[in-house]
């Protein structure tokens, strides 16, 4: 009598896990026969004759191995691998399920081999192309990541998170019409898949800030982020997002609540604290800015970034001292920032150091001569 095993994998696409029964070891890839009169029958998805016991003891391997990813012991789990790989080489569920806890640990070259090996056993198992090609993209291997995400597709066309994973790779590669139409096929395979109606969110900003239109993507994106949250309300990323289309537009309110929303939901993302404190610098509280700034400046105090842009909130406060603190420290972290320049110097114009304030002229005319222009009294007029 057939027996048909089917043991519990996890996809890694996009640096994201996904649950999914998607090995099974049937007549037509990993049939085993139990029937004890027949005591030497092999595997038919293995390249190589196994006993039927010896086969039956990697399955076992592979069950615990299981068991053990989830519930959190991966070395465990690796450890049962490899013993079922030990009894037979070519047990798929075995080299697949490796590839997949070795991803999630970031052995990136240990979870390409087994995936190639993988492919080996069966040539035609999607989930191996998709995971395969998320660790190309990860390394930056564009054209392999878009090859094996197109394949897998062609095996599985109605997999909505690849088409999110290929347009994520499409728009690395510049192809934002390509992008955009996977996108949109995700979510019509999936209409409840957040990170579709984020990526293409997103991707509608990045398309308005580049051509011009701003309106009509802005409006698409901000509807991409509505779908999210309605979704998830408590998506912080989808919130700052949406922030900032909606500052793009110059909705101060809309923008400030949605970043005072994600912090709430996450008082350690910087990114919103950042965001809030440009809008504030937009509405003029200038203090709220500095705060704001200051908050991230904890978290990543190596960005030149965000100094330059605390050095403009406190000089909008005439808090000149500190204005010249800032840019120095930009000028520490970014020597050839003409910006971090030329502020300090209109700093030291009010704390009445005229020479620093000519020499840092000078040198942000060095830099950027086209916005800096020369001066022979560069004290006057600043």
């Amino acid at each position: 009598m057939d027996q048909r095993t089917f043991h519990i994998v996890r996809i890694v696409l996009a640096g994201v896990i996904f649950s999914a029964r998607l090995v099974e070891e049937s007549s037509a890839q990993n049939q085993t026969n139990v029937n004890p009169a027949l005591p030497t029958v092999t595997v038919t998805n293995s390249l190589q004759s196994v006993p039927e016991s010896q086969t039956q003891k990697a399955i076992a391997c592979v069950n615990s191995g299981d068991a053990k990813f989830t519930g959190g012991d991966a070395d465990g789990a690796l450890a049962d691998y490899a013993r079922a790989l030990e009894l037979d080489p070519n047990l798929l569920s075995a080299c697949y399920n490796r590839a997949i806890v070795r991803q999630s640990r970031g052995d990136l070259d240990g979870a390409l081999s087994d995936f190639n090996h993988a492919l080996q056993i069966n040539p035609n198992m999607a989930s191996a192309f998709f995971n395969r090609g998320s660790i190309k993209q990860a390394r930056n291997d564009l054209a392999g990541a878009l090859a094996d995400l197109n394949r897998g597709l062609e095996l599985n066309p109605n997999f909505a998170k690849a088409y999110v994973a290929r347009a994520g790779v499409k728009q690395t590669m510049g192809d934002a019409d390509g992008a955009l139409a996977d996108y949109n096929r995700a979510v019509e395979l999936d209409p409840k898949l957040e990170s579709a109606y984020k990526t293409r969110g997103d991707l509608q900003i990045g398309s308005a800030e580049s051509e011009g239109a701003l309106t009509g993507a802005l409006e698409g994106a901000i509807t991409d982020f509505d779908h999210v949250l309605a979704l998830d309300p408590t998506n912080a990323l989808a919130l700052v997002s949406r922030s900032f289309a909606k500052g793009t537009k110059a909705d101060w309110p809309g923008a400030l609540a949605d970043c005072d929303r994600a912090i709430e939901i996450d008082p350690k993302l910087t990114k919103a604290y950042l965001l809030r404190g440009m809008i504030e610098c937009q509405t003029r509280d200038c203090k709220g800015a500095v705060a704001d700034f200051s908050r991230v400046l904890d978290a990543e105090p190596k960005n030149a970034n965000v100094y330059a842009y605390r050095s403009q909130a406190e000089m909008l406060l005439h808090d000149y001292a500190a204005t010249v603190a800032d840019c120095t420290r930009v000028i520490e972290l970014d020597t050839n920032n003409a910006d971090a320049y030329d502020l300090r110097s209109c700093a030291e114009i009010f704390t009445d150091d005229m020479t620093g304030a000519k020499s840092d002229y000078k040198r942000a005319h060095e830099l950027n001569p086209a916005l800096y222009p020369d001066r022979n009294d560069t004290g006057s007029g600043k």
